[in-house]
């Protein structure tokens, strides 16, 4: 049973999880989905889109009908999909190792340790530079476990629309 408590502090609750109400609020979550660009679509770049055309008429094969044909696409936009993020995320780490190396050999080390260390509060031995170091490899691992959501997604996707593809061959197996 709802206590009354539960109750009064629903509202409340509610109030506080509407999203952004100021402008600077609103412009600044506008900004999230273009950070990295992995929310857009392959399908609304021309250039990709043909890939995807090609790597789905190699996925269907050469007798598909419009079934098989549309879940190679979804296969096939999925794919490329992975492809940006696996860019994206080499990018990060190039552009983290850059960042290692110009603060010098001696936080480099300490810092590769850190991506590597359980973030639970625990202080390794070493000069102030380690803590910047270990700011870095915390805000890395921050990055790429937002790239791994879209990872998880495009791969889901991907899976789906294999499982759905392998069954409407064995479909059109049968019926043949």
């Amino acid at each position: 049973m709802t206590s009354e408590r539960m109750i009064a502090s629903n509202p409340i609750n509610g109030r506080r999880s509407r999203g952004p109400r100021t402008a600077a609020g609103k412009a600044s979550s506008r900004r999230n989905a273009l950070q990295h660009g992995l929310a857009v679509r392959v399908l609304n770049d021309t250039a990709t889109c043909s890939k995807v055309e090609v790597l789905a008429r190699i996925i269907a094969g050469a007798s598909a009908d419009e079934v098989r044909l549309g879940y190679a696409r979804i296969i096939a936009d999925a794919q490329c999909d992975l492809d940006r993020i696996q860019y994206a995320k080499v990018a990060l780490l190039n552009s983290y190792l850059g960042q290692v190396m110009s603060a010098g050999e001696s936080d480099v080390v300490l810092s590769l340790q850190n991506i590597d260390r359980d973030f639970d509060g625990d202080e390794l031995s070493g000069e102030d530079g380690g803590a910047r170091g270990r700011a870095v490899s915390l805000g890395i691992l921050q990055r790429l476990c937002r790239l791994q959501r879209y990872e998880d997604r495009a791969i889901s996707r991907r899976r789906r629309a294999m499982r759905a593809l392998c069954c409407a061959a064995t479909t059109e197996n049968v019926t043949t």
